[in-house]
């Protein structure tokens, strides 16, 4: 007697091959997690983490290659308004960091920030900022557009995670920067 499976051209249930393309499912339509742990950055982490922070407008921006052709950055030139912690010599400050356009070639790099000249900012910057390809603190989370808030007409700082209001924003850096009783 003859069991009525296999049968001819069908196969096997595999257990395994059922969980690897049931994990390749899943796993396409799950949010990354370090996409959460990205977003969270308060004014806290940002000041703490930051040796310059300022308010500015964004002069100029420039893409090229680096001497060896390998890789691109892009220069923007700041205009400083207003240094909140730390200090530069300089009322134009020009930061580089990896990415940016040059011809038809693109190099995006993930959580960097973009910038749009004549755009109003408002930058955490790491320690050695000037050396580094990614200067900003917590990357895109880093700058900071500084905007009006069209129903109360109060300066606001666009995140890309949040938002703060500018006010609000600078008592905080103040009181992290200059403890109680600092001059």
């Amino acid at each position: 007697m003859s069991t009525p499976y296999p049968r001819p051209g069908l196969k096997q249930f595999n257990p395994l091959g059922f969980l690897l393309i049931a994990g390749i499912a899943l796993a396409s339509f799950t949010v990354p997690s370090f996409a959460h742990r990205l977003g969270n950055y308060g004014t806290d982490i940002l000041t703490r983490n930051s040796a310059l922070i300022l308010e500015g407008q964004i002069a100029s921006l420039r893409s090229e290659w680096d001497p060896a052709g390998a890789r691109i950055y892009t220069y923007i030139e700041v205009d400083v308004v207003t240094v909140h912690k730390g200090e530069t010599s300089s009322d134009v400050l020009t930061l580089r960091y990896l990415g940016g356009t040059v011809g038809d070639m693109t190099l995006a790099v993930l959580e960097q920030p973009t910038f749009q000249e004549g755009e109003d900012v408002f930058l955490f910057l790491r320690p050695n900022f000037d050396v580094r390809d990614v200067p900003f603190v917590g990357g895109i989370e880093g700058k900071l557009a500084v905007s009006v808030d069209a129903a109360t007409g109060r300066p606001v700082l666009i995140g890309h995670h949040q938002n703060f209001d500018r006010e609000e924003t600078v008592q905080a850096i103040a009181r992290i920067v200059l403890p109680v009783g600092g001059k």
